[in-house]
């Protein structure tokens, strides 16, 4: 879909991409990255966990992309903001074929680990969206649709607002600090989960999902 797909190859591109992921080694280098930050496979048996390890993953997306634009002005990101309605539309698409009646019946547990990976994305995307309207100072802010401001409007707002005290990169930051950021962006993650029928539940010894079928489908 297009939330995922592939940025045209030119020299703003590049430029902005290699300075996103350097500060990504800058950050673990100067040990800022924070302890539960899971790998794109793996997830915590406690939803508290998964919720902190999202929230910290978002944090980290949030301050390199961040650090991306400051460094490379006036470059903008590869996956400028204007992209997102589309996406989202895409992303509806995909979430109703993933939660049809049939793919739940068949196999809830697929359909939820699909969601799951979709919201990983997702909640990235969002949190590169947050870094290009702070570093615009509202110029590139995302456009708003009805979809948008239905599905993700106010979550992405609240996310800014936890956000905006965060330095990027380019600067040091107190582990402590960026802690108290993951627990308070830890209720936005369950709202997005929320916004896309997936709820977190507690199984002996794992995290269990639960998608519902969205209104309609």
């Amino acid at each position: 879909m297009g939330l995922f797909k592939g940025v045209a190859c030119n020299e703003a591109n590049v430029l902005h991409t290699a300075a996103h992921e350097a500060y990504h080694v800058l950050i673990e280098q100067r040990g800022e990255r924070l302890a539960g930050l899971e790998s794109p496979t793996s997830t915590s048996p406690q939803v508290d966990g998964f919720l902190a390890a999202r929230a910290a993953s978002i944090i980290e997306e949030y301050r390199v992309e961040l650090a991306a634009h400051e460094a490379n002005e006036p470059a903008r990101s590869p996956s400028s903001p204007e992209k997102l309605s589309t996406e989202l539309v895409e992303l509806e698409a995909e979430t109703l074929d993933i939660l049809s009646p049939s793919r739940l019946l068949r196999d809830p547990v697929s359909a939820s680990a699909e969601m799951l990976d979709l919201l990983r994305k997702l909640s990235h995307r969002l949190a590169h969206a947050a870094a290009t309207d702070m570093a615009s100072g509202g110029a590139d802010a995302p456009e708003r649709t009805e979809l948008w401001d239905k599905r993700i409007g106010s979550i992405f707002a609240e996310m800014c607002r936890v956000l905006c005290s965060v330095p990027s990169a380019r600067s040091p930051a107190r582990v402590g600090d960026l802690d108290q950021v993951a627990a308070e962006l830890a209720p936005v993650v369950r709202q997005l989960l929320s916004a896309y029928w997936l709820e977190l539940g507690e199984l002996p010894g794992q995290l269990g999902v639960q998608c519902s079928r969205p209104p309609g489908a």
